[in-house]
């Protein structure tokens, strides 16, 4: 088997012209090997020691441009979650007032149903007085019907005589009346109780429903401050104007929100809005750095490879094997 001759190298002569590589850069072959580093021997193959350097700027740089992407991404995923959770709370508002408006309606009946009751438990008080009025007058009429009996039983009493004994003819007839009547007399008590105890009630039922602190004012008040369109006596719709929660608006109410209603009329809710749309520009704006900045990481890692695999190629150490 025939020896394979090494490659012989020549010396480069002093006066060796400057070398204008591809890529435009010139290189003077002649300071090529003239300053060695003991600790990085370099060899006389210029293109070896310049890949060599032009490998650790790059894995330097790679390492820069891998934290600037990094930072970009961190950004990016902040800046998208807090537009994702303002995006859920907006939603969540227009919600809100869509549960209003079906509040709104749903008051309108109740007030009505209300309404009614409330008149007719004006009307149930008149009728329980009218009753108490009737049955006291009965009682009393009652009383002086045995006033009366008791007189004519005294009369007869008076009169001594045999035909108008006890037990017997008239007497016996008014005798039978007068168990019938203190029969009725005896429920006056537990009647008239109870009359008034039904008076009671519908006065108080009255007062629940009617009065300036009833059902009936409670679910006013809130149609006025849920801001419900309420219709007037004349038949028109009447919208109760917002009022408005912060005097002085600013970002400190992200921390003290105060609803009013309706929401998508309220100072917060646009606050919400700003703050989502302004976040959102933020996003978008740090996706394209983020996409920039992974482009220059890409970049660089592409050409470390390169360089790489080109140092190994010309690697003096493996070539001169």
């Amino acid at each position: 088997m025939a020896n394979q001759s090494k490659p012989e190298y020549v010396n480069v002569p002093a006066d060796w012209p400057q070398y204008e590589r591809p890529d435009g850069k010139v290189t003077d072959l002649t300071k090529c090997c003239i300053h060695d580093n003991p600790d990085d021997p370099k060899g006389c193959d210029c293109c070896y020691d310049e890949w060599n350097n032009d490998l650790k700027n790059k894995q330097k740089e790679y390492g820069t441009l891998l934290e600037n992407a990094a930072q970009a991404q961190a950004t990016l995923l902040f800046f998208k979650s807090r537009r994702d959770g303002l995006k859920k709370w907006l939603d969540d508002l227009d919600q809100l007032d869509d549960y209003v408006v079906e509040i709104c309606s749903q008051f309108d009946l109740i007030i009505s149903l209300v309404d009614k009751i409330c008149y007719s438990s004006g009307n149930t008080v008149k009728a329980v007085e009218i009753l108490f009025c009737m049955i006291r007058d009965f009682y009393c009429q009652l009383d002086k019907i045995k006033i009366i009996y008791n007189s004519v039983m005294n009369c007869i009493k008076s009169l001594n005589s045999t035909v108008l004994a006890p037990g017997t003819g008239v007497v016996k007839c008014l005798e039978m009346y007068y168990e019938k009547l203190d029969a009725i007399l005896k429920t006056k008590d537990d009647i008239i109780k109870q009359v008034m105890d039904a008076i009671k009630i519908a006065n108080m039922v009255r007062q629940d429903v009617c009065s300036p602190f009833g059902i009936s004012f409670i679910l006013k008040e809130w149609q006025y401050i849920l801001k419900c369109t309420i219709t007037t006596k004349d038949g028109d719709d009447k919208c109760v104007e917002p009022e408005q929660s912060c005097n002085d608006m600013d970002n400190n109410c992200v921390i003290y929100p105060e609803l009013t209603f309706p929401v998508s009329k309220s100072l917060y809710k646009e606050w919400v809005t700003g703050q989502f749309t302004k976040d959102d520009g933020e996003a978008k704006a740090a996706a394209v750095i983020y996409l920039d900045e992974s482009k220059k990481k890409e970049n660089i890692s592409a050409a470390i490879s390169s360089l790489k695999e080109a140092i190994n190629a010309v690697d003096p150490k493996e070539r001169c094997k």
